[in-house]
This record gives C-alpha cells, sequence and structure tokens, in this order.
C-alpha cells in the first residue's frame, strides 16, 4: 500500500548533498530549497553559527556548494523544486507561504497573527564582514549572486 498522506520536513541546509538519495527513495518528493544572501550566510559561518566557525573561502565555498549542487540538479527535479528567497519571506510573508502552500498542494492558511513575530532578513554581514571580506565574498559568487538576484556592489 503506498502512503501519500506523509510529511517530512527538515530545514538541515546539509540536506542538499543528500538529494539524490532523498529522490531514490522518494522519487515524488516535493524540495523546497531556501536560499539566503551569501554575504548573511557567510557572516553567520564565519561567527561560527550553525557549524564550527569557518574562514572567509571555506564559507564561500559551503554557499557556493549549495547552490550549485541544486542548479545541477533543477533540470532532474523539473516541477518538484521550489526556490524561495530568505528575504522575501521576511519581507511579504503571507504572499511567499500562500505560494509555497500552493506548490505544496496544501491548504492556504492565514498567517496575520504572526506577522508581528517576522523580522525583515537582518544584512549582519555589515557590521560580522569587513569591506574586504565584503569584497571577496561578492567576487567570488557575483556570478551565482546575480543568478538569485542578490546585488552585487563593486
Amino acid at each position: 500500500q503506498q502512503q501519500t498522506d506523509k510529511r517530512c520536513f527538515d530545514k538541515t541546509p546539509q540536506n542538499v548533498y543528500g538529494l539524490p538519495l532523498i529522490k531514490a527513495y522518494f522519487p515524488d518528493a516535493k524540495i523546497v530549497h531556501i536560499v539566503r544572501n551569501p554575504l548573511n550566510v557567510v557572516a553567520s559561518l564565519k561567527k561560527g553559527r550553525g557549524l564550527l566557525p569557518q574562514n572567509i573561502i571555506g564559507a564561500i565555498n559551503f554557499w557556493k556548494e549549495a547552490v550549485l549542487i541544486i542548479n545541477t540538479l533543477k533540470p532532474l527535479l523539473k516541477n518538484n523544486l521550489y526556490e524561495l528567497k530568505y528575504e522575501e519571506l521576511t519581507q511579504n510573508p503571507q504572499v511567499e507561504i500562500n505560494q509555497l502552500l500552493d506548490f505544496l498542494g496544501e491548504k492556504r492558511i492565514d498567517i496575520s497573527a504572526m506577522l508581528p513575530t517576522i523580522y525583515p532578513a537582518s544584512n549582519c554581514y555589515r557590521h560580522e564582514l569587513n569591506l574586504q571580506e565584503q569584497q571577496i565574498v561578492q567576487t567570488e559568487l557575483a556570478e551565482l549572486m546575480a543568478l538569485y538576484h542578490y546585488s552585487v556592489q563593486t
């Protein structure tokens, strides 16, 4: 008997490395990829939030690898992949949640009661990374940042 009413959620960014295995066991799985401004990701990784502190190049490569893997798998995932920018989620939560629920085939919900607890993404990189580090991130990731419409200051 096939079970179609199961849901599994995990926000671990490293799951991108296991996507082929996930899709092998769950071929109809819908994948939600939340992408975040790499400057903020690098700043968080450098500080050691979520993982051991990373040097600037290690932190850059962490974001780069995840994005490259997703973009390599896009042709295979087709309509089972939904990409969501974290910044858009925090700026327009009701709109973004409704679009996500539509993708998942779930009933839309009203999140207006939660709106006061949702804050726009903070650009922590401005005080966590010096100007040289910001420039390194933008230089190394310019092409991928443009793909996701993150502005690159040169």
